[in-house]
């Protein structure tokens, strides 16, 4: 691994102009333009790969599974093994990612292995070269990754932009089964709180051009709804004793409305207009 050179890394030529984000896996990133679905959607355009940062080694040229006008870089090296178990069943690797509008060069492969690295192989921090950015690190496990983009004069964005981000990376992870329908429940919960406070101007509540209607669509009978089913389903599964009866004849019939299924496939429908 290359040894870090700390007058390089926080030199004042390179201090503010990257920015670094700790985002979802599956949440959508827009990086030169192009907006990509998650970790696996990058992953799946890379077009050339470099092991373990050695600087003039071979690069890996691939076709990549999806193409589109953003080329994607990967620089990976394995977690580190230290006994036979390890050797046979750890398969977990630091992955970092460079992109252009262009191919990937080896010039680009060699500046991003040649970086200053962090803990952990990451080459990704507020004091990286700005050459090298856009750029986006994983750790190799978890659930979020980091993303580093140039600092730019700040534009007005629409106000929903990352309360719909955030619905749209816990949508395609709720379809996935990656997140528990409790985790879903409650974070869902809270961007429905955001959702409402933004929806207010002056006031009122304001539907605008910059509304997203899908999310207000979705946000209201639908997943109250839904939410209401699941606490009736979760106190059930707590108390079970008292599901006899009435009782449990009244929530069968709840249950032959099919939430669960109706809110699931609203979701997809969600992700494939998206």
């Amino acid at each position: 691994m290359k040894t870090v050179n700390f007058k390089t890394l926080f030199s004042k030529e390179n201090a503010g102009k990257v920015v670094v984000r700790e985002v979802c896996i599956d949440e959508d990133v827009e990086i030169l333009g192009h907006v990509f679905h998650g970790l696996r959607d990058i992953e799946a355009h890379v077009e050339a790969h470099l092991y373990r940062g050695i600087e003039h080694g071979k690069i890996t040229l691939r076709t990549p599974k999806e193409v589109c006008k953003v080329h994607v870089g990967e620089l990976w090296e394995p977690y580190p093994c230290f006994d036979i178990y390890d050797y046979a069943n750890e398969n977990r690797s630091y992955q970092n990612f460079i992109f252009r509008k262009r191919r990937i060069s080896t010039g680009d492969m060699k500046k991003l292995s040649s970086a200053p690295t962090g803990a952990d192989a990451c080459k990704v921090s507020e004091q990286m070269p700005a050459d090298i950015v856009p750029a986006v690190y994983y750790f190799g496990s978890g659930d979020t990754m980091l993303v580093a983009t140039l600092k730019t004069r700040k534009k007005k964005k629409p106000r929903f932009t990352e309360v719909e981000a955030k619905a749209i990376g816990l949508i395609r992870s709720f379809v996935k089964g990656t997140i528990s329908d409790r985790e879903f429940a409650t974070s869902f919960n809270e961007v429905r709180k955001e959702f409402l406070q933004l929806l207010v101007v002056d006031g009122q509540p304001t539907f605008d051009k910059d509304t997203p209607l899908w999310l207000n669509s979705l946000l209201g009978m639908q997943f109250i709804d839904w939410i209401k089913y699941q606490q009736v389903k979760w106190y059930f599964e707590e108390h079970p004793e008292e599901l006899v009866g009435e009782t449990k004849e009244r929530f069968e019939r709840i249950r032959q409305m099919e939430y669960d299924e109706r809110f699931m496939e609203a979701c997809r429908c969600v992700l494939e207009i998206r």
